[in-house]
């Protein structure tokens, strides 16, 4: 991929290592792809024309449905990298 999205601490804005990033084709809810985050929080895919949707998660803060990601106009691949911030669970 020629560039990264990164998943960060919403409050700090630290990146958030070991994230799961999930890509979907909507229509079925078919999982295309699974990425863990690095030690800079990064990630990517790399997917041709259609829509889409992405989760993000991690233990210790909220999930987040990043959709519709809509790329059915594209006429070659494309990478999928936004900057998503994930907001900390706090203790009852």
């Amino acid at each position: 991929p020629t560039g990264w999205g990164i998943v960060y601490n919403e409050l700090s804005r630290k990146p958030i290592i070991s994230a799961v990033v999930r890509i979907f084709e909507p229509k079925y809810n078919k999982l295309l792809d699974t990425f863990v985050t690095d030690s800079k929080g990064r990630y990517s895919f790399v997917v041709g024309p259609s829509t889409y949707y992405t989760t993000y998660e991690k233990t210790g803060f909220g999930l987040l449905k990043l959709a519709p990601i809509d790329y059915s106009s594209a006429k070659e691949s494309v990478v999928v990298n936004y900057d998503v911030p994930l907001e900390e669970k706090t203790s009852p």
